[in-house]
């Protein structure tokens, strides 16, 4: 099947009230300026801002339909105790690893947007762990990913047309356009990488725990070399 959803938008459960307005009012507030970019929705989990510990597993068929990922992070994301978004994150890079080199030899674009909303300097390094560990695992060469700073974010009108935010959000919303409109094109000519919504599912827990370990800093892990 085609396109569903321009990105996904991967975050962790605030327990506190306050939290879910937050997180609510960013993406609003984003929504309503990607609006302006794309022609597919995003694909966004209202229940999981009410009810931490039943997430939907089904949510594996919209991230396997959309174009891109948005990252909203939050010190907390990367989790042992609630270990959804790793499991998110991890199936994205295995996406990533798939659709990517089907596009133009020239694209040389990853399919996650990392946006900080909280602590940047721990997301960029947190990040470049699940880039090292995932890249020796699959044996594939380890890039840094870009990670954007939103934490000055704290209320929608800053990402609305003339607020602080807006200039950098329009530099995302462009990003995810192209990669909407690679897609697009690849739909177009008969490669359709999203196919096989009904196969894919989000990597089980007990296989990205060591890396969600490793990057958390709780264990040393033993990457594996390219030669083994």
């Amino acid at each position: 099947m085609p396109i569903q959803f321009s990105c996904f938008i991967s975050y962790r459960h605030s327990s506190v009230k306050s939290g879910a307005g937050y997180v609510q009012d960013f993406v609003d507030g984003f929504e309503e300026e990607l609006a302006r970019w794309v022609n597919y929705p995003i694909s966004f989990d209202q229940r999981r801002l009410q009810v931490a510990d039943f997430i939907d597993e089904s949510l594996s068929a919209k991230m396997y339909g959309s174009a891109a990922m948005v990252v909203l992070y939050t010190p907390n994301y990367f989790s042992t105790a609630k270990p959804f978004c790793s499991r998110e994150y991890f199936g994205m890079l295995e996406l990533e690893r798939q659709r990517v080199q089907n596009l133009p030899g020239t694209y040389q674009h990853g399919l996650i947007i990392p946006i900080a909303l909280r602590d940047q300097a721990t997301m960029v390094k947190q990040i470049l762990s699940a880039e090292q560990q995932w890249g020796a695992a699959k044996q594939l060469p380890v890039r840094n990913r870009l990670g954007l700073s939103f934490e000055q974010f704290s209320k929608k009108k800053q990402l609305q047309p003339g607020g602080i935010l807006n200039t950098q959000l329009q530099t995302i919303c462009q990003v995810i356009r192209d990669r909407e409109n690679a897609f697009e094109a690849l739909v177009q000519a008969g490669r359709d990488p999203f196919i096989e919504s009904n196969k894919w599912t989000l990597p089980a827990e007990q296989d990205i725990r060591p890396w969600v370990n490793g990057l958390l800093g709780f264990v040393t892990t033993q990457l594996p070399s390219k030669a083994a």
